[in-house]
């Protein structure tokens, strides 16, 4: 069951990244520096997160 919960939740954060992701184009798009930024932490945050739940994943089998 846990596993079906991460791979849910894997699956939604890999879905609002590449939402980011395009938030961050329409930023550089409009010229929104700091708006820019924030997004560009923001995915790095997320692809942190994700590569740690990967590793978890991949341990636990």
């Amino acid at each position: 069951m846990e596993d079906i919960l991460k791979n849910c939740m894997l699956s939604g954060l890999r879905y609002y990244r590449e939402e980011t992701k395009q938030m961050l184009a329409m930023a550089h798009d409009h010229g929104d520096r700091s708006d820019a930024e924030r997004l560009e932490r923001r995915i790095h945050r997320l692809d942190d997160r994700i590569r740690e739940w990967d590793l978890e994943s991949r341990q636990m089998h």
